[in-house]
């Protein structure tokens, strides 16, 4: 994969997540003559997003990106063990 594109995913679902808490802001502050109900669909909408931004954080800084590099290291020494010749 090209390095240039590595994180892009990520990087999308990180800036998605950021507008859509703007978004949410917004109405709220905006609209605040808004029903109750309306509010309560936004505010949950509002913390779903927040639980993205918690998990992409946790993913990019967290023990995940970890272990997944710990999987590949492992997977690269078995499969190195694995070529090298048998003894007769």
């Amino acid at each position: 994969m090209d390095e240039k594109y590595k994180f892009l995913r990520t990087n999308a679902l990180i800036i998605l997540a950021y507008l859509m808490i703007g978004a949410c802001l917004i109405v709220t502050l905006r609209y605040s003559g808004i029903d109750d109900y309306a509010k309560s669909i936004v505010t949950l909408i509002l913390g779903r997003f927040l639980g993205y931004i918690d998990q992409a954080y946790g993913f990019e800084f967290g023990t995940t990106r970890g272990s997944k590099e710990k999987d590949a290291t492992i997977s690269g020494l078995t499969d190195a063990v694995n070529q090298a010749p048998k003894p007769p």
